[in-house]
């Protein structure tokens, strides 16, 4: 796809840095302040999305966000720089024929990972009650993980052991096997 006149693109929402709530944020106000323009009557939007990833449930719940609000505003991503982690369930969010990269991308795919705990001193009930509670949160990433799979082996026209393989390893895509594989459309260029 060539960009040959920015205002194609429509609003410009840039969505970067950790996928955290100030992303959210981000995405929110700017949504608000596309609807409610009142010069603009047709809603168009293009996201600009780089990110090294963050939250898991936040990308979820922003890639929720974004697929909700494609049905009532014409919405675009492109993938710019870094898309990586729960960065990509964001990306991953519209159709395909909606998703773009730029030339230079890296695209990661991941396994879900958990953090380090440091935790301090505890009774062994508070310990079992913490180890339960991980438990149960490992459960959830795990399904949330074979979802996620699954999306990605159907978009990308893989098996499930294949799209599984990629995301054990840690695939990274550059832009031209981001399209080759069915992540994006075509490379967007500027």
């Amino acid at each position: 796809m060539k960009v040959k006149n920015i205002e194609d693109l429509g609003m410009l929402i840039a969505l970067s840095g950790e996928v955290d709530v100030s992303m959210m944020n981000t995405l929110d106000q700017a949504v608000e302040k596309l609807l409610n323009n009142k010069e603009k009557p047709a809603k168009k939007a293009t996201i600009l999305l780089s990110t090294t990833g963050g939250m898991t449930w936040i990308g979820n719940a922003i890639g929720e966000r974004i697929a909700f609000l494609s049905r009532f505003i014409d919405l675009r991503i492109i993938a710019m720089t870094m898309v990586a982690s729960s960065g990509v369930r964001v990306f991953l969010s519209l159709p395909r024929d909606r998703r773009f990269v730029s030339p230079d991308v890296d695209i990661m795919i991941h396994q879900v990972k958990r953090g380090a705990d440091s935790s301090s001193r505890q009774s062994l009930d508070e310990r079992r009650k913490r180890l339960e509670e991980e438990l149960i949160s490992i459960e959830v990433n795990e399904r949330e993980e074979r979802r996620w799979v699954k999306l990605l082996a159907k978009e990308m026209g893989l098996s499930y052991k294949k799209a599984l393989s990629l995301w054990i390893t840690s695939h990274h895509f550059d832009a031209a096997e981001a399209v080759k594989c069915g992540l994006a459309a075509s490379i967007i260029l500027f």
